[in-house]
């Protein structure tokens, strides 16, 4: 891919103020990237949810079976973001775990309705 020399860098602060990430990005290719794949990340991601079991709110499994499940699809989760320019797994979910409650809600939503928000920001600011 393409390198333009353009980085931007976002610190993602949860309700409370506290920085749960910083999403460091190449500003063509993260675009590129995620324009790509916006369509397929979300389905893909809810497919393995439909394979795990019961999870807690802090979105581990309840038993070591469902347990085993939910690391399998994290493991699958973090595959598909191996390409994204700037490191986004490690960035958002070594503080929560994918598939963690936050309002209701899989944390793994939460992290890619920001990081579209911040590029169609960046799109927008870019006049595209």
């Amino acid at each position: 891919m393409k390198k333009t020399g353009v980085i931007r860098n976002y610190e993602i602060k949860d309700n409370e103020g506290h920085v749960i990430g910083t999403f460091s990005f190449e500003l063509f290719g993260t675009i590129i990237w995620f324009t790509r794949r916006s369509n397929k990340l979300e389905k893909i991601i809810m497919r393995y949810v439909k394979e795990l079991g019961d999870i807690s709110p802090e979105g581990s499994g309840k038993t070591p079976e469902d347990e085993k499940l939910v690391r399998k699809a994290e493991e699958r989760i973090k595959k598909l973001f191996k390409g994204c320019p700037g490191n986004v797994y490690d960035a958002f979910f070594t503080i929560h775990r994918p598939f963690a409650k936050v309002n209701d809600n899989f944390y793994f939503t939460g992290v890619l309705a920001t990081i579209y928000r911040i590029l169609d920001m960046e799109i927008k600011r870019m006049g595209v």
